[in-house]
Order: C-alpha cells, then structure tokens, then sequence
C-alpha cells in the first residue's frame, strides 16, 4: 500500500530518520532520480514528441497543401509515411519504445489516410445527411425520438427516389 517514499515521509514524520537526512534517504531508496534515470526520461520524452512531431507534420502538410496536391499524390505520400512506420515497428518490434513510437504515428497516419480517401467520394457524391438536413421540416419543438423517425423516414424515401425525382 505504501510507496518507498511514503514509507520515508512516515520514518521522519515518526523520527526515525533525521530531517536532515532526507535526501540521503530518498537517494538511497532509489525514489529521488539521479542523472542516468533523468537522462532516460528525457530522452523517451524527446522520442514520443519527435514520433508525433513527424506524424502531425505529414497531417499539417497533407492539409495545408489540400488544394494543390492531387488526390494520388496525397494518398501515396501519407501511405508511404505509414508503411515507413510499420516498418520502423516491426524492425524494432514492441518492446522497444521506437516501436510504440512508430506505431503511435502509423495509427495517426492512418487517421489522415482515410481522411484523403473519404474526400475524393466526397467530392463527387453529396453527402445524404446534408440531402436530409435541406429537405426536413423544423423538428426543434419535438421529441428525440420523433426527431430520429422524421430522419429516417426521410433519408430512406430520399435513397428510393430516383435521382430525376429527388427534391432540391
């Protein structure tokens, strides 16, 4: 129940351990870091931001240049960062922080790969929740449940009609 520095914080609270020697205490119990544990901190700290550093910088790019990149262009560039990642993993494999690492930004790729092949079926069909939104009445002063009715009855007589007979 009791960490080592608690049990510690107990020993000079009781008098058992000069306040004095507190430091020495906490240094011998192996709580109070030195300079090699600090030293590994860092530097998984440096890995972990460096990791998301690189993978928000693919997404910030990716985004950015949204109109000047070509579909293509977009999803080979973010595809080859994520393969690069998973390779990265599975060269260092997951026990090794590099790995967890690559694979925390192999996933965020992922979130940015599909975001670049959802906008091209975007781009060339309407979204049918915006169809619906344009053609439903004001459901502000109902309940949920007949909100969630008028919605779905609307989205599926909006999909039966032919395309010729959809409203606008």
């Amino acid at each position: 129940m009791f960490s080592p520095r608690n049990q510690i914080i107990e020993l000079v609270k009781q008098g058992a351990i000069p306040v004095e020697k507190t430091a020495d205490a906490l240094a011998v119990a192996g709580v109070a870091p030195d300079g090699p544990a600090w030293r590994r901190f860092i530097d998984g700290l440096l890995l972990w931001l460096g990791g998301l550093a690189l993978a928000f910088a693919v997404l910030f790019f990716t985004a950015y240049n949204w109109q000047d990149i070509g579909r293509f262009a977009k999803f080979g560039m973010v595809e080859a960062a994520m393969v690069l990642g998973v390779g990265v993993y599975w060269k260092c494999g997951d026990g090794a922080v590099a790995g967890k690492v690559a694979l925390l930004a192999a996933t965020i790729l992922l979130g940015v790969l599909l975001a670049t092949d959802r906008s091209a079926h975007f781009q060339k069909a309407p979204i049918p929740t915006t169809m619906a939104a344009s053609t439903m009445p004001n459901l502000a002063n109902r309940p949920i449940a007949c909100q969630l009715y008028a919605v779905k009855n609307r989205t599926a007589n909006a999909r039966a009609r032919p395309p010729s007979q959809s409203r606008r």
